[in-house]
C-alpha cells in the first residue's frame, strides 16, 4: 500500500492531512454547501496504524469546530455496533491476487455474500479488514442521518 499511497500522492504527514482538509472544507463551503465531516472508521487489517486514524479523527474533530461543520464519528458509531477486533485476530489480505478479485466480483453480483464473508472471517464491522458489513454500514447511515437532523438539514424530496 505504501508505494500506492506515493502514486496516489495520498497524504502521508499530519500537516499535509490538515491542510488539503482545509482546503477541501473550504471549497466546498465557499459553494455554499452543507458540510459533514465523517471521521475514519475502524479498521480490522492486520498490521493497521490505530494511532494514526485516531490521531487524525482528532484533527477532523478540531477542522469540524473550527469551520462551523457538523461531526459524525465513523469509528464511535462502528464500536457501538461492535467493537473492533483485537490486532491478533485481525484479517490479513491474501496476497494471492486472484483471491482478491474473486472477493470483489462476488460481493459485487452479489452483495449479501458480505455478511457470509464477515462471519466466516471471524471479523465484527467488515468483510475484509476495511469494507464494512451490513452491521458497520447501518452504524454510520444512522449516526449521518442523526447529524444531519441535529444541523436540521432539510431533506431533498
Amino acid at each position: 500500500m505504501a508505494i500506492r499511497s506515493r502514486l496516489m500522492h495520498s497524504c502521508t504527514s499530519d500537516d499535509d492531512f490538515v491542510r488539503d482538509y482545509r482546503a477541501l472544507i473550504s471549497r466546498i463551503q465557499a459553494a455554499g454547501l452543507t458540510t459533514v465531516i465523517v471521521g475514519l472508521p475502524l479498521i480490522e487489517l492486520r498490521d493497521y496504524p490505530d494511532d494514526v486514524c485516531a490521531r487524525r479523527n482528532l484533527m477532523l474533530r478540531d477542522i469540524a469546530a473550527q469551520t462551523d461543520c457538523t461531526f459524525v464519528d465513523a469509528a464511535a458509531a462502528m464500536a457501538a455496533a461492535g467493537p473492533a477486533l483485537p490486532a491478533a485476530r485481525r484479517y490479513a489480505w491474501s496476497r494471492f491476487p486472484p483471491i482478491r478479485v474473486m472477493d470483489a466480483v462476488i460481493m459485487q453480483i452479489a452483495p449479501p455474500t458480505k455478511d457470509w464473508f464477515t462471519v466466516l472471517r471471524r471479523l465484527q464491522l467488515t468483510v475484509d479488514g476495511v469494507h464494512w458489513n451490513s452491521r458497520a454500514a447501518k452504524a454510520v447511515a444512522h449516526a449521518i442521518d442523526d447529524a444531519l437532523d441535529d444541523a436540521e438539514v432539510p431533506v431533498p424530496e
